[in-house]
């Protein structure tokens, strides 16, 4: 998926998601040992601590 067409699908998920109660998680693999998180509406459980 482009760049672009992941903004675009961010932008069309926001739209419908109810933001106090819905969230949506992304795991952005760039590189093999490289991960980026992004997440849209509420941050449930914080699972940064996770080893």
């Amino acid at each position: 998926m482009t760049e672009a067409k992941f903004e675009k699908f961010k932008r069309e998920l926001n739209d419908i998601i109810e933001k106090d109660k819905d969230s949506i998680i992304f795991y952005i693999l760039r590189e093999q040992y490289y991960a980026k998180k992004e997440i849209l509406g509420v941050v449930k459980n914080d699972l940064d601590n996770i080893l």
